[in-house]
């Protein structure tokens, strides 16, 4: 059984933070981006919108949290 984590995000090469380093990380991310954008324009700039955001951000920095990790040289 094969117990190696797969590793969607890594750490940035210059600065600090993450960025994808896997075609599934960057279609998470465009997903992610896509999901605010069609938030924005569903609901405006009512409550909800600040609402929605955070819980697309919270689950978006869930499946970071998930798959980062550096990978093996």
């Amino acid at each position: 059984m094969n117990s190696k984590k797969r590793i969607w995000f890594g750490p940035k090469q210059l600065g600090v933070g993450m960025s994808p380093s896997s075609i599934e990380g960057w279609i998470v991310t465009i997903l992610f981006a896509a999901a605010a954008i069609a938030w924005q324009r569903l609901l405006g700039h009512q409550g909800m919108f600040a609402l929605g955001l955070i819980g697309l951000a919270v689950a978006y920095g869930g499946i970071v949290w998930l798959t980062y990790g550096k990978p093996e040289d």
